[in-house]
């Protein structure tokens, strides 16, 4: 669960540089990368790349 919503905090800030009104985010775990895509233009991507930090 703390994987998913650290992975939220750090799309917000993506989410405010889209000026679109349709995003797709795709993942294939609460650790992996998120990629955005937007609904208009294919050639354009956003990623959010997840960092581990040992405690």
């Amino acid at each position: 669960m703390f994987q998913a919503i650290s992975q939220a905090c750090y799309s917000g800030p993506v989410l405010k540089c889209i000026e679109t009104e349709s995003v797709t985010l795709s993942m294939t775990s609460s650790i992996s990368p998120g990629v955005f895509r937007l609904e208009d233009m294919d050639e354009e991507i956003y990623l959010v790349l997840p960092v581990r930090i040992a405690s």
